[in-house]
């Protein structure tokens, strides 16, 4: 286990020097004299890809091995049956909520199915080494659930990570009151404006409706507040939250 944790901090140091590397170079690289470059989403995309594929699987088996030694049959039907789930799952969530495939998408959602899926054969042998399963939950101590929801929300993260940068759509358009924007079947129809003023500072809110093929889903309400003390602008996104 003490190797698996050592590869993951080799790993999660890698992810690191790429931030501070994609970050500093092109600062560095027009202090020399050598013109301005640019590193953009696609090289840390690819980049933190690679990295994470090893460390999500070490991270499914990290806690299925035993310390100082272990052999490797210990954990091959833990994997065997995790490695089928997580193909077969992710496939069918890819299916279910896009589009359109993508293999990358693919991709994270295999590593974050493997991940709980490991973890729970984890939870099952440790509970039943010598209680029930129930009596063995009971009895688990807090650190070894903050571990497993730790790794867990990594999983979860993971899969936001794969779905939004595969399948999220972003525009910037300019809208006056009356107009609107279509873009894959969603409308949006700009209302109009009204004053919003508070306490401390002056506003007005944008109001946007939103259809889906002539259906009405919500009313978006977007605020722009200028601080009178501060002598700041601030904006307040309009979120529609929810899988959509």
């Amino acid at each position: 286990r003490e190797n698996a944790l050592l590869a993951n901090n080799v790993l999660l140091i890698a992810a690191l020097v790429v931030v501070l590397v994609g970050t500093l170079l092109p600062l560095v690289h027009k202090q020399l004299g050598l013109g301005s470059v640019s590193i953009g989403a696609p090289f840390f995309d690819m980049l933190f890809a690679w990295l994470m594929m090893p460390f999500a699987f070490l991270l499914g088996i990290g806690p299925l091995i035993r310390w100082k030694r272990d052999q490797l049959s210990s954990i091959v039907k833990p994997m065997l049956v995790s490695g089928t789930v997580s193909l077969a799952l992710a496939a069918v969530c890819v299916f279910l909520f896009a589009d359109f495939f993508s293999v990358m998408a693919y991709i994270g959602w295999v590593m974050s199915i493997w991940i709980v899926a490991m973890h729970a054969f984890e939870l099952h042998e440790r509970a039943t080494h010598r209680h029930s399963f129930a009596e063995g939950v009971r009895k688990l101590q807090r650190s070894h659930w903050a571990m497993m929801f730790g790794h867990i929300g990594l999983a979860v993260t993971i899969i936001g990570i794969a779905m939004v940068q595969n399948y999220s759509i972003e525009r910037d358009v300019r809208l006056a009151p009356g107009e609107h924007f279509q873009i894959e079947g969603y409308d949006f129809y700009f209302s109009g404006l009204r004053d919003k003023d508070g306490p401390n500072y002056d506003g007005y809110i944008a109001d946007f409706e939103i259809t889906h093929d002539g259906k009405y889903i919500n009313t978006l309400h977007a605020e722009k507040r200028f601080y009178r003390t501060a002598k700041s602008m601030m904006t307040e996104a309009a979120i529609d939250r929810g899988i959509t």
